[in-house]
Protein backbone atom coordinates (compact mmCIF):
# COMPACT_ATOMS: atom_id res chain seq x y z
CA UNK A 1 0.00 0.00 0.00
CA UNK A 2 1.10 3.54 -0.43
CA UNK A 3 0.90 7.07 1.56
CA UNK A 4 -2.34 8.10 1.23
CA UNK A 5 -4.18 4.30 1.07
CA UNK A 6 -2.68 3.72 4.09
CA UNK A 7 -3.29 7.38 5.50
CA UNK A 8 -7.11 6.90 3.83
CA UNK A 9 -7.30 3.65 6.21
CA UNK A 10 -5.95 5.56 9.58
CA UNK A 11 -8.61 8.12 9.24
CA UNK A 12 -11.23 5.98 8.98
CA UNK A 13 -10.89 3.78 10.98
CA UNK A 14 -9.73 6.95 14.05
CA UNK A 15 -11.91 9.80 12.50
CA UNK A 16 -14.75 8.39 10.54
CA UNK A 17 -15.27 5.24 13.09
CA UNK A 18 -14.39 7.44 16.34
CA UNK A 19 -11.86 4.33 16.96
CA UNK A 20 -10.51 3.86 20.16
CA UNK A 21 -6.57 4.12 21.47
CA UNK A 22 -5.14 1.33 21.75
CA UNK A 23 -2.82 1.11 24.70
CA UNK A 24 -1.83 -0.98 28.22
CA UNK A 25 -4.12 -1.18 30.54
CA UNK A 26 -2.73 0.80 33.75
CA UNK A 27 -2.93 -2.60 35.81
CA UNK A 28 -0.41 -3.92 32.53
CA UNK A 29 1.63 -1.02 32.85
CA UNK A 30 2.04 -1.03 36.84
CA UNK A 31 2.94 -4.42 36.18
CA UNK A 32 5.84 -3.85 33.60
CA UNK A 33 7.13 -1.20 35.56
CA UNK A 34 7.62 -3.54 38.78
CA UNK A 35 9.10 -6.55 36.53
CA UNK A 36 11.36 -3.75 34.94
CA UNK A 37 12.66 -0.51 36.34
CA UNK A 38 13.08 1.00 33.11
CA UNK A 39 9.76 1.41 32.07
CA UNK A 40 8.25 4.87 32.16
CA UNK A 41 4.88 5.16 33.53
CA UNK A 42 4.99 8.53 32.07
CA UNK A 43 4.70 6.90 28.44
CA UNK A 44 2.17 5.28 26.66
CA UNK A 45 2.63 1.97 25.79
CA UNK A 46 1.28 1.67 22.37
CA UNK A 47 -0.23 -1.44 21.38
CA UNK A 48 -0.69 -2.33 17.83
CA UNK A 49 -3.89 -4.45 18.74
CA UNK A 50 -5.89 -4.09 21.85
CA UNK A 51 -8.74 -5.11 23.30
CA UNK A 52 -11.91 -4.58 22.06
CA UNK A 53 -10.54 -3.97 18.43
CA UNK A 54 -8.59 -0.93 19.62
CA UNK A 55 -5.94 -0.57 17.25
CA UNK A 56 -3.06 1.85 16.97
CA UNK A 57 -2.03 3.83 14.01
CA UNK A 58 0.00 1.43 12.57
CA UNK A 59 -2.15 -1.51 13.55
CA UNK A 60 -5.13 -0.30 11.66
CA UNK A 61 -2.49 -1.06 8.85
CA UNK A 62 -1.56 -4.82 9.67
CA UNK A 63 -4.32 -7.58 8.14
CA UNK A 64 -4.17 -10.62 10.14
CA UNK A 65 -2.00 -12.57 8.01
CA UNK A 66 1.04 -10.39 8.98
CA UNK A 67 0.05 -9.92 12.54
CA UNK A 68 -0.05 -14.20 12.71
CA UNK A 69 3.50 -13.87 10.79
CA UNK A 70 4.48 -11.34 13.71
CA UNK A 71 2.85 -13.36 16.82
CA UNK A 72 5.48 -16.57 15.49
CA UNK A 73 8.25 -14.38 15.57
CA UNK A 74 8.04 -12.25 18.64
CA UNK A 75 5.83 -14.51 20.90
CA UNK A 76 5.60 -12.40 23.69
CA UNK A 77 6.58 -8.85 22.82
CA UNK A 78 5.45 -8.63 18.91
CA UNK A 79 2.79 -5.83 19.66
CA UNK A 80 5.30 -3.59 21.83
CA UNK A 81 7.81 -4.08 18.94
CA UNK A 82 8.93 -0.74 17.50
CA UNK A 83 7.66 0.02 13.89
CA UNK A 84 11.60 0.15 12.30
CA UNK A 85 12.01 -3.42 13.95
CA UNK A 86 9.02 -4.66 12.27
CA UNK A 87 9.54 -3.29 8.70
CA UNK A 88 12.54 -5.95 8.90
CA UNK A 89 10.27 -8.44 8.80
CA UNK A 90 9.40 -9.28 4.74
CA UNK A 91 5.92 -10.10 5.39
CA UNK A 92 5.56 -6.33 6.35
CA UNK A 93 8.51 -4.74 4.24
CA UNK A 94 6.21 -6.12 1.25
CA UNK A 95 2.98 -4.63 2.83
CA UNK A 96 4.73 -0.95 2.65
CA UNK A 97 7.06 -1.57 -0.25
CA UNK A 98 4.96 1.48 -2.18
CA UNK A 99 5.58 4.08 0.61
CA UNK A 100 8.75 5.32 -1.41
CA UNK A 101 11.48 6.38 0.46
CA UNK A 102 10.02 8.24 3.43
CA UNK A 103 7.41 5.10 4.26
CA UNK A 104 9.30 4.45 7.09
CA UNK A 105 9.40 7.95 8.64
CA UNK A 106 5.67 8.16 7.57
CA UNK A 107 4.47 4.89 9.80
CA UNK A 108 6.72 6.23 12.46
CA UNK A 109 4.58 9.47 12.24
CA UNK A 110 1.49 8.23 12.34
CA UNK A 111 2.59 5.85 15.33
CA UNK A 112 3.96 8.61 17.51
CA UNK A 113 0.62 10.49 16.75
CA UNK A 114 -1.22 8.11 18.16
CA UNK A 115 0.96 7.49 21.24
CA UNK A 116 1.35 11.29 21.95
CA UNK A 117 -0.50 11.36 24.61
CA UNK A 118 -0.24 10.61 28.57
CA UNK A 119 -0.94 7.11 29.70
CA UNK A 120 -4.13 8.36 32.41
CA UNK A 121 -7.23 7.85 30.31
CA UNK A 122 -8.45 10.25 27.84
CA UNK A 123 -11.91 11.07 26.77
CA UNK A 124 -13.14 9.34 23.58
CA UNK A 125 -14.06 12.60 22.06
CA UNK A 126 -10.63 14.51 22.66
CA UNK A 127 -8.68 11.40 21.65
CA UNK A 128 -10.89 11.70 18.14
CA UNK A 129 -10.42 15.57 17.95
CA UNK A 130 -6.32 15.19 18.55
CA UNK A 131 -5.83 12.35 15.81
CA UNK A 132 -8.80 14.52 13.53
CA UNK A 133 -5.86 17.53 13.90
CA UNK A 134 -2.76 15.34 14.20
CA UNK A 135 -3.93 13.67 10.88
CA UNK A 136 -4.58 16.88 8.77
CA UNK A 137 -1.11 17.98 9.48
CA UNK A 138 0.47 14.60 9.27
CA UNK A 139 -1.68 14.58 5.86
CA UNK A 140 -0.03 18.29 4.90
CA UNK A 141 3.47 17.10 5.65
CA UNK A 142 3.29 14.02 3.21
CA UNK A 143 1.38 15.84 0.56
CA UNK A 144 -1.46 13.61 1.06
CA UNK A 145 -5.58 14.65 0.70
CA UNK A 146 -7.90 14.37 3.74
CA UNK A 147 -10.47 12.01 2.93
CA UNK A 148 -13.93 14.41 2.02
CA UNK A 149 -16.93 14.08 4.75
CA UNK A 150 -18.90 11.45 3.56
CA UNK A 151 -22.70 12.74 2.58
CA UNK A 152 -24.97 13.03 5.93
CA UNK A 153 -27.58 10.23 4.77
CA UNK A 154 -31.26 11.93 4.48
Amino acid sequence: MNKQQAFDKIWKHFVVKGGKRSVQSAAAAKAAAAADPAFDLDTPACLYRGPNRARCAVGVLLPDDVVAKLKKKYPKDWNYKQIQTLLGIPAVKRLFRDMGDDGDRFLADAQLLHDDKPVAPVAPARFQAHMRAGLKSLAKSYGLDVPKAAPKAK
